[in-house]
């Protein structure tokens, strides 16, 4: 089997796993009052065929172990009294219809299919509440939060790490930098104490030596004196005798 079958089969075996619900959270929902998700969209949307183009329907694949198949949410392009409209659905039948970080990003997703950028400019109908209004909902994060809206535009996850990481290299810097400035101010203080230490040493040194050498001539000539002295006496004492 080649390559691109045994592909097609995967990308199959997955569409069938994540569109799948299991017969006791049919009737569960059923008992509600509720229906799925995909049942409200073929619903919603005209009986022809070719009306419906679901949309990342692999989304949150491979996370989350497993447990949010589509990322809880069903978002396609369909035809709905002939126009062609951005559809949303909450999928119920995933963890309660819990949302997580991919959850919002498939939404935004599907907003930016619609149309709904710049300002919220619209320029696909949406089915329900006008995006050009603006909506806002209470959803459970799953744990998940802190990741929710935080990869799109200006506010991205990434913009924000590399704001921090250049932010941190710039301390790095800085902190090196003063550093730096103060061994620099550190060797050139030693350098000149111990010059001036040195020069003290070497001059006290040559002091001393001009101080002795000139101890040693003034003891040298006193002595000649005396020398000269008691020869004089000496004379004069033999002369007189």
């Amino acid at each position: 089997m080649s390559t691109v079958e045994d592909f097609s089969r995967e990308l199959e075996n997955k569409l069938t796993a994540v569109m799948s619900v299991t017969p006791a959270v049919k009737e569960k929902l059923k008992s509600r009052g509720k229906m799925l998700a995909r049942d409200r969209l073929s619903h919603l949307c005209d009986p022809d065929p070719g009306s419906v183009l679901e949309l990342s329907s692999l989304a949150a694949d491979g996370l989350y172990d497993g447990r949010f198949p589509g990322a809880g949410l069903v978002t396609a392009i369909a035809k709905v009294c002939g126009i062609w409209c951005a559809v949303i659905i909450n999928e119920g039948s995933t963890m309660g219809g819990t949302w997580t970080g991919i959850s919002c990003e498939k939404l935004l997703d599907q907003m930016l299919v619609g149309g709904c950028q710049d300002g919220f400019r619209e320029f696909m109908p949406s089915v329900g509440t006008s995006l050009l209004v603006g909506f806002g909902q209470l959803v459970d994060g799953g744990g998940h939060l802190a990741f929710m809206f935080g990869c799109k535009d200006e506010f991205s996850v990434f913009v924000v790490v590399a704001v921090v990481i250049v932010a941190v290299v710039v301390v790095v810097v800085v902190i090196v930098a003063v550093v730096v400035v103060v061994v620099v101010v550190v060797v050139f203080v030693v350098v000149v104490v111990v010059v001036v230490f040195v020069f003290v040493v070497v001059a006290a040194a040559a002091a001393a030596v001009v101080v002795v050498v000139v101890v040693v001539v003034v003891v040298a000539a006193v002595a000649v004196v005396v020398v000269v002295v008691v020869a004089a006496v000496a004379v004069v004492v033999a002369v007189v005798e």
